[in-house]
């Protein structure tokens, strides 16, 4: 039995894929060898796609953004910022997204970057910190940083959420099973090297402990409804990959410790 639930729970971790896919269904993954334009070489950070064939990604630095209408294959450079890092990069249409970013060097200012068409013009303006970005639609949103933070005008503006009372914490991910019931997930400043899993019943209002594991950080979590969940990350000091895994709505987790790298990312279809 656990057997199996390992290798379900193998194949939607997009990280260490040339250990892990090879040996399950290498068959299922192609390798594309996309086309820049312009050409070069670049680092890609952080992405998504809203089906198919379109799809986002962003540069950590310089702040580049590129976006590709046929899968993959291409790729067409949107935006360059320059000395700037990009975090994160969001879409919930063709036409509305949103990128988060942060100046360089130091003092560090964040900013958020918006479009309403597609990601041909982008508007800047500033932030508090914020190092993720969810969105139900066009204006409403929810971001993490060192607080939860919302907003109701696309991104113009955010105000911070409240808190369990005396929780330090930085956030990496934030996942909404609907626009009730919602979750988050990063490491806790209260205790060294410890994670902290969030969860809110009211829509980000109000934001809860869940879990707060010692030893392990997180760094996404997605859930495929209100029961089912998975938290990825790294265990300290090791930093070998961690899932968390709960089916009773976070009332229990189940930790598998992984002999790869820390991971990043955890998406179902």
């Amino acid at each position: 039995m656990k057997k199996k639930i390992m290798k379900k729970l193998f194949k939607i971790i997009l990280v260490c894929i040339f250990i892990i896919v090879s040996k399950l269904n290498a068959q299922e993954w192609v390798n594309v060898h996309p086309v820049f334009d312009p050409p070069g070489n670049y680092n890609t950070y952080n992405g998504m796609f809203l089906n198919k064939i379109n799809g986002w990604w962003v540069e950590n630095f310089p702040g580049r953004a590129w976006y590709t209408s046929n899968g993959g294959v291409t790729w067409i450079k949107q935006l360059d910022s320059g000395d700037v890092w990009f975090r994160d990069i969001k879409f919930v249409d063709s036409l509305h997204g949103w990128i988060i970013g942060v100046t360089l060097p130091s003092p560090y200012v964040y900013f958020i970057l918006i479009t309403k068409d597609g990601g041909r013009n982008w508007n800047k303006y500033s932030t508090p910190v914020i190092g993720c970005l969810s969105f139900f639609d066009s204006l409403n949103g929810f971001a993490g940083g060192d607080s939860t933070l919302a907003t109701t005008n696309g991104g113009v503006t955010w105000q911070a959420q409240t808190i369990e009372p005396g929780v330090r914490f930085v956030i990496m991910d934030i996942y909404f099973v609907d626009k009730k019931n919602g979750w988050a997930v990063g490491y806790s400043q209260r205790f060294s090297d410890a994670g902290i899993i969030l969860s809110t019943t009211d829509g980000g209002k109000y934001w809860k402990i869940n879990e707060h594991p010692s030893g392990v950080t997180g760094n996404a979590i997605y859930f495929t409804d209100s029961l089912h969940g998975f938290v990825v990350g790294s265990n300290r000091p090791y930093y070998n990959g961690v899932i968390k895994v709960t089916s009773d709505g976070g009332v229990t987790w189940k930790t598998h410790y992984l002999p790869c790298t820390p991971l990043n990312d955890v998406v179902f279809t």
